[in-house]
């Protein structure tokens, strides 16, 4: 495999940054706001908040990267992130400026992710090479912010023993590095657009490409329902059962770890390549782990059931990515990446607001009876979709 361009690795190296810094970010302050006192529907509306600006931010981003240039946007989402993470760490003791940071944190990551998604598969057509390209920048895209949100989650568990200042302080360095490096990043040093006509096969490839590309897009909402579940509402069910911020980051990390060895098996395979059977399994495991959480009383069976949710987030995930980078022409990837971006964050503020309510009404336990539910209906949803406009290629 030829040595990678200088520029692609900034951009890897970039999104550890920014998910490392975002992992911290959003564990400090969510635990610090449920030490707070301040209850599930409070403190899933303020998430869901954050969450819907960055689903906002990300379907205009997306479309701004493809006329003013991935490099725009990925600097004005640096520059974002870092001023969140500095008035967080300087006001966190004033809830109502800390969770303003925060909301100001999310719009930077949508104006981040989908540049820098379409930056990446730039050059990557509808032929099998240029599939096999994408494959290849989404499965080290999907490593490095991965590998970030655990470096995020686990040291945030560790440091935030200390004092939440600790955790908030490592972003803010985080950010800045993140800024600097994007801003070593040069806009022509990447390969041209796609140029080459299409062939007849490669474009029923791509067709096909955009069509599993809106089922994926369903399934985001459910999987990111469960994140945000699982990342803005699971802090107040561990301080309820008194589990330790550090072994909550740990169990965080495991989920993170199968949702990394999902992607790898993903990238490696094509077994799964325009079938439904699949994410319908992967959907499965998810309705049962989150059955678990609602029966769990300790720490082993919500770490088993951070692994089986851990199948259907890097599944959703890695597909989504797949099939709208290789469903979109060059031009239009940003469009694309920001729909897929869009549709994450729009799970997550779902997840947050009315997994927050679910909880009042309820009992602790009912937003993951209720996530459950709805990843149960959205799995019927795909695959009444894909029975009606969907069939595999012959080739």
């Amino acid at each position: 495999m030829p040595a990678m361009n200088p520029t692609r690795r900034r951009l890897l190296l970039a999104s550890w940054h920014m998910d490392f810094c975002v992992g911290l970010f959003g564990f400090a302050l969510t635990r610090l706001l449920a030490e707070r006192g301040l209850g599930l529907p409070r403190l899933g509306l303020l998430a869901g908040i954050g969450a819907l600006l960055w689903a906002c931010v990300s379907l205009a981003g997306g479309r701004a990267a493809d006329r003013l240039g991935r490099r725009t946007l990925v600097l004005a989402g640096a520059w974002l992130v870092l001023a969140g993470a500095v008035v967080a760490a300087a006001f966190r003791t004033v809830t109502p400026v800390a969770v303003g940071a925060w909301w100001l944190s999310s719009c930077g990551a949508g104006a981040f992710y989908p540049a820098v998604m379409a930056w990446l598969s730039q050059g990557g057509g509808a032929s099998a090479s240029g599939r096999r390209h994408v494959s290849r920048s989404v499965i080290r895209f999907c490593l490095a912010w991965n590998l970030g949100l655990v470096s995020g989650q686990l040291s945030a568990g560790a440091l935030y023993g200390l004092g939440p200042a600790w955790p908030l302080a490592l972003a803010v360095l985080l950010a800045a590095s993140n800024l600097r490096l994007t801003a070593r990043c040069r806009a022509g040093s990447l390969p041209p657009a796609e140029t080459e006509p299409v062939e007849a096969a490669d474009a029923r490839h791509r067709a096909l490409a955009a069509a599993f590309s809106r089922l994926c897009w369903i399934a985001n909402i459910g999987g990111t329902f469960v994140v945000g579940v699982i990342f803005n509402l699971l802090p107040d069910l561990m301080v309820a059962l008194d589990i330790a911020p550090a072994l909550h980051g740990l169990m965080l990390g495991i989920m993170r770890v199968v949702v990394i060895a999902t992607y790898v098996l993903l990238h490696k395979t094509r077994f799964w390549h325009y079938r439904i059977s699949v994410p319908l399994a992967a959907h499965a495991l998810a309705v049962g782990g989150l059955v678990l959480i609602g029966l769990a009383d300790n720490a082993a069976p919500l770490a088993a059931a951070m692994a089986l949710l851990g199948v259907m987030l890097g599944f959703n995930y890695f597909a989504s990515l797949y099939y709208s980078s290789t469903g979109a022409e060059d031009r239009a990837k940003g469009k694309a990446s920001g729909f897929h971006e869009a549709t994450f964050a729009a799970g997550i503020a779902a997840g947050s607001m009315i997994g927050g309510l679910a909880g009042r009404w309820f009992g602790p336990r009912g937003p993951y009876r209720l996530a459950a539910a709805l990843v149960a209906l959205l799995a019927l949803a795909q695959l009444v979709m894909y029975l009606r406009r969907t069939r595999r290629p012959d080739s």
